[in-house]
């Protein structure tokens, strides 16, 4: 507790159960690396018991932070690693969990979340009603990746990773399988925009207003489509329409196309302010 600049490294861990301790617990440590460790647990012994390994103990004054979990090899678990804090790095670990207690290799338990990174780990148990990377309490999660991970379950589970969306999401490139769902948390996709006027709102009504975007490290890429119905109304002004994430610090200039069918094309400017969060036309 109350810890900087610590290695955990190179350890056995035998027979560790409790229904609210771990191995580790983590309060108010900070650029802690726990690294090459083996945390075995006789699966007798672990029936029914909450098997955590690595825990972020974190209260209001002490905070967890900058913490690297690596190289790990674990067998019967419930929680491999359960976190609340940002700046945490879960790479390279094997990890093999019990078929109790609904196991969970990675549990975010925190509110609004930044920096968190988890790559090229073995998750494998039998993940019957949560999940494998779970959000029990996150409301959002920035400066995520999720990458290079083999996520296996033993019996049919609902989602592979299963976090809330934010902005800065890298998550790709995952190899899961034996759930109904592989995961929740995109790094692109659909989204439906918000379609205001400077001076009277319009309404979609009958029509069809969609968004779709890819997000790339820091860079967006989104295309937004209006069409009217015969019971769309258009307002006044100019036209405003919300963002999938919010501008960087920098404004944006571009160009939009309007389409009166049969009658006209006429193109327009886009203009995103500074730190936006929506698209003027």
């Amino acid at each position: 507790n109350y810890c900087t600049n610590v290695r955990i490294m190179d350890n056995d861990f035998f027979d560790f159960s409790h229904a609210t301790l771990a191995a580790i617990i983590l309060k108010g440590a900070a650029h802690v690396v726990i690294s090459g460790n083996t945390l075995n647990h006789s699966g007798a012994e672990g029936t029914g018991a909450v098997v955590k390994c690595f825990v972020d103990g974190s209260t209001a004054n002490a905070i967890t932070t900058g913490i690297v979990v690596a190289d790990n090899t674990v067998t019967q678990y419930n929680k491999f690693v359960s976190l609340a804090t940002n700046i945490w790095t879960i790479t390279g670990n094997t990890v093999v969990g019990a078929a109790n207690a609904t196991p969970m290799a990675v549990e975010i338990t925190g509110g609004a979340l930044s920096s968190v990174t988890i790559a090229d780990n073995i998750f494998q148990g039998t993940f019957t009603t949560v999940g494998a990377i779970v959000s029990t309490g996150a409301t959002s999660i920035s400066l995520f990746t999720v990458t290079g991970n083999n996520i296996f379950s033993g019996a049919a589970a609902t989602i592979g990773i299963n976090t809330p969306a934010g902005t800065d999401q890298i998550v790709r490139d995952n190899n899961i399988s034996g759930f109904t769902t592989t995961q929740t948390t995109t790094d692109g996709g659909a989204y439906t925009p918000t379609w205001t006027g400077s001076v009277a709102n319009p309404a979609i009504g009958n029509g069809t207003l969609i968004g779709k975007y890819t997000l790339r490290d820091k860079l967006c890429t989104f295309s937004l489509s209006m069409t009217a119905g015969n019971t769309t109304t258009f307002g006044t002004g100019y036209w405003i329409f919300t963002l999938p994430v919010q501008a960087a610090a920098i404004a944006h200039v571009g160009a939009a196309v309007a389409i009166d069918t049969g009658v006209a094309y006429y193109i327009c400017t886009s203009v995103i302010a500074l730190s936006g969060s929506s698209l003027t036309v």
